[in-house]
């Protein structure tokens, strides 16, 4: 009959075609969605992981370089104090000459140790410490051997030379670099905060000066 042949749907006609293009439409955009929201995911991940990291590196940098250069900068403070006090008592030529010279050596350890805290986030090598103390002379050969007193006043020894500090001895290692590197910047430290606690004794500096370098030693 006319009439039913006009209600049945033809063969292109599916009363579902339109249903089964938005299904393919949804998913379509939900695997867009996903796809982007991994990717957002990962770059927030990255994002998170390059933040805290930077953050870590910081805190161990700044730890590490806190407690190379805090007790190096106090001391050349008090060395700037010596240097200004000898000027105003025009003091003797042999502790002007000791002062510029630890000044010198203050300035060439904290270039060092920065250095080495920028390039390697270790301890400076001891290679480069022992060249600081090689190249930097503090014309001890020419000044009477002193010795500083320690906190019982007994003398100690820390105003010795120092040779150098390789992490390797010729009947086998002593130590790990590290441990050997931070060995070698405290006693480089050591000394000349030493020196410098024998020039303030020599001025009859005050006892607060001579309390913040004892301190230095501790």
């Amino acid at each position: 009959m006319p009439w039913l042949q006009a209600v049945q749907p033809t063969k292109g006609d599916d009363v579902f075609d339109e249903e089964v293009d938005d299904m393919q439409i949804m998913q379509q955009e939900w695997k867009s969605t996903m796809e982007k929201r991994v990717k957002e995911g990962y770059r927030d991940g990255m994002d998170a992981g390059k933040a805290d990291s930077l953050q870590q590196g910081f805190n161990e940098g700044y730890k590490e370089g806190l407690a190379v250069l805090m007790t190096s900068g106090t001391l050349k403070g008090c060395l700037w104090a010596l240097k200004c006090w000898s000027c105003l008592l025009e003091t003797s030529s042999y502790l002007s000459t000791e002062i510029d010279n630890l000044l010198l050596a203050v300035g060439r350890f904290e270039e060092n140790a920065s250095r080495s805290l920028a390039t390697s986030s270790l301890q400076p090598h001891p290679g480069v410490l022992a060249d600081s103390i090689k190249d930097i002379s503090l014309n001890q050969s020419a000044a009477p051997q002193e010795h500083c007193d320690s906190r019982e006043g007994r003398s100690s020894d820390c105003c010795a030379d120092i040779k150098g500090f390789p992490c390797k001895r010729s009947d086998g290692p002593t130590s790990s670099p590290p441990e050997c590197c931070r060995k070698a910047q405290e006693a480089l430290l050591k000394k000349l905060v030493c020196r410098t606690l024998s020039v303030a004794k020599d001025m009859n500096m005050s006892e607060d000066l001579i309390n913040v370098l004892q301190n230095l030693e501790k």
